[in-house]
C-alpha cells in the first residue's frame, strides 16, 4: 500500500492560530496522547480476563485426558497461574499508571506508556498460552479464544505502519 507523505516547508501560521509555543509541538502530541496509554492497558486487562474466564471454565468442565477434568493436571494449573499472575500484574500496572498519570495532572506519562507496552505484550502472551491450555479446539470459530487474538489485528482500518510511521488511525 502506498502511504502518501506531507511535507510542509515556509508555511506561516498566525500567532493565534498556534498551540503552545515554537518547539513545544511534540511534547503537546505527547501528552495529548500519553492518557490514552492507560486505557490500552486496561482494555488489555480485559481481554485476558475473557480469554482466562473461557480457558477456566474449558478446564473444570473437560474431561479428554481421563476422567477427571483437565484443571487437575499439573501443566494446565501452572498455565492458568501464569495467566492471573499476568492479568494481576497488568491490571495493577494500569491502575498505578492512571493514577499516577491523574495525580500528576497530566505530567507523568511514563508509567502509562510502561502500562502500554507491558500490558499488550502480556495480552498477546496470555491469550496464545490459553489457546495451548484448551488446544487445538481453541483455533476454531467455537471458541472466543482465536476471535480476542485475532481481534487485535481485525479492527477496521488497522495498518500496521501507523506506529512505525507516527500516525494515528482516525475514525
Amino acid at each position: 500500500m502506498v502511504t502518501p507523505r506531507v511535507h510542509f516547508h515556509d508555511v506561516a501560521v498566525p500567532a493565534g492560530n498556534l498551540i503552545g509555543r515554537p518547539g513545544q509541538g511534540k511534547q503537546i502530541i505527547s501528552r495529548a496522547f500519553s492518557w490514552t496509554a492507560g486505557i490500552i492497558g486496561a482494555a488489555c486487562v480485559g481481554v485476558m480476563r475473557a480469554a482466562f474466564d473461557y480457558a477456566h471454565r474449558f478446564c473444570l468442565q473437560e474431561r479428554r485426558l481421563g476422567s477427571a477434568p483437565v484443571i487437575g493436571h499439573q501443566n494446565v494449573g501452572f498455565m492458568l497461574a501464569d495467566a492471573r499472575m499476568n492479568i494481576e500484574a497488568s491490571r495493577y500496572l494500569t491502575w498505578k499508571a492512571c493514577h499516577y498519570f491523574d495525580t500528576t495532572g497530566g505530567e507523568g506519562e511514563e508509567l502509562a506508556i510502561m502500562a502500554k507496552v507491558y500490558c499488550s505484550e502480556r495480552c498477546v502472551d496470555t491469550i496464545y498460552n490459553l489457546m495451548r491450555v484448551v488446544g487445538v479446539e481453541s483455533y476454531t470459530l467455537r471458541t472466543p479464544l482465536e476471535r480476542l487474538l485475532r481481534d487485535l489485528l481485525r479492527r477496521p482500518g488497522y495498518d500496521q505502519m501507523l506506529a512505525a510511521e507516527g500516525r494515528v488511525l482516525t475514525a
